[in-house]
């Protein structure tokens, strides 16, 4: 994806293959963008095989997970930016969370 986040990541690989250092770790993509009076995440892999939603889009204000067997891949905010850092950790962590739990909104995602 890119974005500002993946130039600098491209620039510390070449940085790292100019210094013979280890190459640093590849984290999920992540881009962000205001629409009027909407925020709109984005962070992983955004082709998945299967889509759940948390929340109601039409509230203006819902998370889009993205599965691929089970794990987390890729993951849509719309107006819940402080949900990122847990879901970039999920993706990286290839994390499985129960469904049901996922997309049921009086638990906490951090609590999952």
């Amino acid at each position: 994806m890119e974005s500002w986040e993946n130039a600098n990541f491209q620039a510390q690989i070449a940085a790292a293959a100019m210094l013979n250092l280890p190459l640093p770790e590849k984290t999920p993509g992540w881009f962000w963008t205001d629409q009027f009076n909407d925020n709109l995440q984005f962070v992983g892999d955004m082709q998945g095989e299967s889509w759940f939603i948390r929340g109601n889009s039409d509230a203006h204000k819902a998370i889009w997970f993205n599965l691929q067997d089970g794990v987390i891949v890729g993951a849509v905010t719309l107006n819940q930016g402080r949900e990122i850092r847990l879901l970039r950790k999920w993706i990286q962590a290839k994390k499985k969370p129960p469904m049901a739990a996922l997309v049921d909104e009086t638990i906490l995602l951090k609590s999952i």
